[in-house]
């Protein structure tokens, strides 16, 4: 119950999203698919409330006092009443607080694994923009796609919010501590990249947002929430990758030097080879030696013109080859 209960709130969030992207100028086609999901999304609410009326009796009557019977109300918009959210005014089954418990501190961990990638992606596409993006059309593709990255990070942001809000409201009844020293309340403030500090902070004082040392993230914590300082698991294994990524690239850049290389020397190692073929008495007749030596010269120079389109085309990649260190990254451990 509880498990369908936390589907249905996410779905309830991305319709509440998907609605207000929709905007007034919105096709017949968008509107009856929304219409569509709402209408499925009512009918699964109905059907897990008879459920919870088996587990929670009291939330029932607590519906009717507090939550009005308008019909009109959209799916998106209706209280589930979950445990969590109804814990403190009508009595609820500790096995069941405990059950949702479990699953939202395992929802925030969640979250917050997802909004750190979802910031490094949307820092990775802000400096490919900034770098490599030029002209209208592939400006504003690349705008489009931060902006997909940016509702993904908002998403998480509200889905931790709610999941931090029911833990607090859970922990003074079920007597947990400690839990807030990984699961802190997320401000809007806090929602940046590592490299990023809070607005006016100057390079060598900048903080690191909280997101970034909390436990699931940077560091582990014990049983009464205190935060050790050896590096987690996980770390260790997105660093590896990292490292094995930057290893990758750097052999990529030296086989393409090498390549380049071996074309150019190919070019000229060709027209060589015709022009060794130059006088050769393979038939008496003049018109077929003057005819043959033509042949040769002219598949030399189509050679060397290859030669000399490569070295054009390519004169400014030895240039940013040369940015990179000489070296592999990450060769002292």
């Amino acid at each position: 119950m509880i498990v369908v209960g936390l589907e249905l709130e996410e779905h309830q969030r991305r319709l509440k999203v998907d609605a207000a992207a929709l905007g007034q100028h919105a096709t017949d086609l968008q509107r009856a698919k929304l219409i569509e999901r709402q209408n499925t999304l009512q009918r699964k609410i109905d059907a897990w409330r008879e459920v919870q009326l088996l587990y929670m009796p009291g939330v029932a009557a607590h519906r009717q006092r507090t939550i009005s019977t308008d019909t009109t109300v959209l799916p998106q918009h209706v209280p589930l009443l979950l445990p969590s959210a109804v814990c403190n005014k009508i009595p609820c089954d500790t096995s069941l607080l405990e059950q949702e418990w479990r699953l939202r501190h395992a929802q925030a961990h969640d979250v917050l694994n997802d909004l750190r990638g979802h910031l490094e992606l949307r820092s990775h596409l802000y400096k490919y923009k900034d770098r490599f993006v030029r002209g209208q059309h592939h400006n504003t593709r690349a705008r489009t796609i931060i902006t997909g990255v940016q509702s993904k990070v908002d998403a998480d942001v509200s889905r931790y919010r709610t999941a931090q809000a029911a833990l607090v409201s859970m922990a003074a009844i079920l007597g947990k501590s400690g839990w807030q020293a990984a699961l802190w309340p997320l401000n809007d403030g806090d929602v940046r990249h590592v490299t990023e500090g809070e607005d006016g902070e100057s390079e060598g004082r900048r903080t690191l947002s909280w997101i970034w040392k909390a436990c699931g993230a940077v560091v582990e914590c014990d049983k009464d929430g205190r935060v050790q300082e050896h590096l987690q698991d996980s770390l260790r294994r997105e660093w590896c990758k990292a490292r094995a990524r930057a290893y990758r690239w750097w052999e990529e850049c030296k086989l393409l030097e090498e390549e380049m290389r071996r074309v150019l020397a190919f070019h000229v190692w060709m027209a060589q080879r015709w022009r060794g073929l130059l006088d050769r008495q393979v038939f008496t007749s003049p018109g077929y030696m003057e005819g043959a030596n033509a042949y040769a010269h002219r598949q030399a120079e189509i050679r060397l013109e290859m030669h000399n389109k490569c070295t054009f085309a390519w004169r400014h990649v030895q240039e940013w080859l040369s940015l990179q260190d000489s070296a592999p990254p990450f060769t002292q451990d």
